[in-house]
């Protein structure tokens, strides 16, 4: 639970602009799953699906609102979003991605090519 509320913390800290506090919680948060890895029936504990695959959907979304564009395509790279079992996990993934993408003047063809 103390994962989930450190992603949940990083997400308000990048919708306010705090860049540093929202990095701060996902450290945090990335220590966590760590060392509880991801669920294997990829849902979890109160179905947060909380491990290192979720912090790194997270990292994604607070990405994305810190208009960090080009790191969201790059955590994009190797990201298997059916990895998680919740389907709105997974939305999560494509909205982040396509948001990314569309910012950064690039489409599919063009997502792994660096600006």
């Amino acid at each position: 639970m103390l994962g989930q509320l450190h992603l949940s913390a990083s997400m308000w800290s990048a919708i306010e602009g705090r860049t540093d506090g929202s990095r701060d919680h996902l450290v945090a948060a990335q220590a966590d799953a760590e060392t509880l890895g991801n669920p294997e029936d990829g849902v979890g504990f109160n179905l947060l699906g909380f491990g290192p695959t979720n912090v790194r959907l997270w990292q994604m979304n607070g990405a994305v609102e810190l208009a960090e564009y080009g790191k969201v395509i790059e955590l994009a790279q190797g990201f298997r979003p059916t990895a998680l079992r919740a389907v709105d996990r997974q939305q999560a993934y494509w909205l982040a991605y396509g948001r990314a993408l569309a910012h950064s003047g690039r489409n599919d063809q063009q997502r792994w090519r660096r600006t």
